[in-house]
């Protein structure tokens, strides 16, 4: 009897491990278990206590993974961002709530980009993803960030820009009611790839 009782009880640490540590310990998409990207310049994460579920991605291997039918989430910002760090505590929840990893498109990764335009393979973006993006005063289709992008089945079904209604200057922090409707707009958006 008391072995029963002390393997039922490591039983139940072990699935309290596994669900304090992410969903279970399920990790889906095809960035899953790959080495989280470095956010710690965004200041919007220095609180911020869970795991990170964004790894770093360039626009060549979304293109390339689209081609294999796969089906993901693409996040484009950079740290200095004040949107981005507004959104970027409520995206690392719901990732790591939902097991999600997310392929983080870092439009600053390289010093001599000044512009989200500068990225690398900028003319393929916009060929995968040209649909959702806005046209610029000089009538040139621009990513503004932070962008979220749902791609299913290798098609980009989804784009989402900013943060949240109402959450105009980023200097303001998300009342309750902001966050929680953001909160419910990132797991309908995660949903769209499923």
């Amino acid at each position: 009897m008391k072995k029963s009782t002390s393997s039922f009880f490591l039983i139940i640490v072990l699935a309290l491990g596994l669900l304090l540590s992410g969903c279970g310990g399920k990790q889906q998409g095809p960035f899953a278990g790959r080495e989280p990207a470095d956010m710690s310049g965004y200041e919007g994460l220095k609180d911020y206590k869970g795991k990170i579920f964004l790894t770093d991605t360039t626009v060549k291997e979304a293109a390339a993974l689209m081609d294999e039918g796969k089906s993901f989430v693409l996040f484009a910002s950079f740290a200095n961002c004040p949107f981005c760090n507004r959104l970027i505590p409520e995206l690392c929840a719901a990732a790591q709530e939902e097991g999600l990893w997310i392929g983080y498109l870092n439009t600053r990764k390289n010093p001599a980009w000044n512009n989200n335009m500068d990225i690398d393979d900028y003319d393929l973006f916009v060929e995968r993803f040209g649909e959702y993006l806005p046209l610029d005063a000089n009538q040139v289709k621009h990513l503004y960030v932070p962008a979220l992008i749902a791609v299913k089945d290798g098609k980009a079904v989804d784009f989402r820009q900013g943060v949240v209604e109402g959450a105009d200057n980023p200097s303001e922090p998300l009342t309750d009611s902001q966050r929680e409707q953001l909160k419910k707009e990132l797991k309908e958006f995660f949903e769209k790839i499923r």
